[in-house]
């Protein structure tokens, strides 16, 4: 859960007018970077961590069947990842969320927003049902298991933003959809903002829907080879197929395929051009696609962004 936007708009409105803002600095990074990044869930220091840190129900379970006629020969397939309980004890039955139980996951999936190219079908070959119907094996799995994990909750959301600013803000939601975050202050004869409890808690009741924006990210990586030497040299060490082709910087690109030697190299199918790039996964070259209005760009032989 990020506030960073949030954040960087209050600093906008309230930097050019005061000279100092008694607020916790650390609320203007990402959530991210404001959780203990050395905590384990289910553990003592796990206490009272809110939500968004580290999950609630903390002892994650991966659980894989060898089912005759599901999946490769050679390979487990997916039961689901179930968050337990941190004595092992499963959510109830029915789920924890009735607000967050669906029937549609394939169609979902389909039409969110960067879903990777051929997302879909690696889910039907190595996440099947023995019944046949994929999609409410799916619709099962989330709706038993996958809601009892959340960081949508508007109580999530409230713990967060006082853990940051020392007061509470009013949430505000349209139809069900996040919509506005109000943070109040006082002023004194200094000129100085002091932040105030919110009014109210705000419109959010039960689940919140995030949705994901339209539009584009500031690439997090601007490193560029330092010489063209150093560029060919390492391009002549690394495993390449027939259709890598070079840019004109000399960085490789074109989609990948069969083995693959470098674990998590990334390579784009058309430099700066397609949203394409291809990730040695475990050994093979995979594809995957950027976030909608994204495309990739190149930063090593074996390292590529999305902008």
């Amino acid at each position: 859960m990020k506030f960073l936007t949030i954040a960087a708009s209050l600093a906008v409105a309230t930097f050019s007018v005061v000279s100092a803002l008694p607020v916790n600095m650390s609320a203007f990074k990402p959530r991210a970077l404001t959780c203990p990044a050395d905590v384990l869930s289910c553990t003592s220091a796990s206490n009272g961590l809110d939500g968004c840190c580290v999950p609630t129900m903390g002892l994650i379970l991966l659980v894989q069947q060898w089912y005759n006629g599901l999946g490769p020969a050679d390979e487990f397939t997916i039961h689901g990842l179930w968050p337990d309980t941190c004595s092992g004890g499963q959510g109830p039955a029915t789920g924890c969320d009735a607000a967050r139980i669906y029937t549609d996951i394939d169609t979902r999936l389909q039409n969110y927003p960067g879903t990777p190219a051929g997302f879909l079908d690696e889910m039907n070959t190595y996440w099947a049902s023995y019944k046949g119907d994929n999609n409410a094996f799916w619709a099962h799995e989330w709706s038993k298991h996958g809601t009892c994990v959340s960081t949508l909750a508007p109580n999530d959301m409230h713990t967060a933003i006082k853990a940051a600013y020392g007061v509470d803000a009013q949430i505000n939601c349209a139809s069900g959809v996040l919509s506005e975050i109000w943070l109040f202050f006082k002023v004194n004869a200094a000129g100085t903002y002091i932040p105030a409890e919110a009014l109210t808690r705000g419109s959010c009741n039960g689940a919140i829907s995030y949705p994901v924006k339209s539009g584009t990210i500031p690439p997090t990586s601007s490193i560029k080879p330092t010489s063209t030497t150093t560029r060919a040299t390492t391009t002549t060490t690394a495993t390449r197929t027939a259709t890598t082709t070079a840019t004109p910087t000399g960085l490789p690109e074109g989609r990948q395929t069969g083995s693959c030697s470098t674990n998590g190299a990334t390579v784009c199918v058309k430099n700066g051009v397609s949203n394409q790039y291809s990730k040695c996964n475990s050994g093979t070259w995979i594809l995957n696609q950027c976030k909608s209005g994204l495309v990739c760009y190149s930063d090593t032989v074996t390292s590529t962004h999305c902008a």
